[in-house]
């Protein structure tokens, strides 16, 4: 409810500040014109997908950031038998020995 309340707000705010800057809006100009009831239409449908969006997202702040694998794991679940390193690349890097001259 406080959201909806700051929304209804903010939405009366912008309104009033468009109608003074927008005469045509304080006239009724605008929304009499194809183009300006396809605008007004546009505006009506995001604000109203916003709405259920602010939703789910209050929604997700369950999950928190962990650091530690230590907790995903349970205890005895895991049993490591074998380990391998298995490599993509190969680089190799070569260096002679040196040879002892005995003369």
């Amino acid at each position: 409810m406080k959201t909806f309340k700051r929304l209804y707000g903010f939405f009366t705010a912008l309104i009033l500040a468009l109608s003074v800057y927008v005469p045509a809006l304080a006239d009724g100009g605008f929304t009499s014109t194809p183009t300006g009831k396809i605008v007004i239409s546009v505006i009506i449908g995001l604000l109203i997908a916003l709405i259920p969006m602010w939703l789910m997202y209050g929604k997700m702040k369950t999950v928190r950031r962990n650091n530690r694998a230590a907790s995903y794991v349970r205890e005895n679940s895991l049993n490591v038998v074998q380990q391998n390193d298995i490599y993509l690349y190969k680089n190799v890097t070569r260096t002679p020995r040196p040879k002892d001259n005995k003369n």
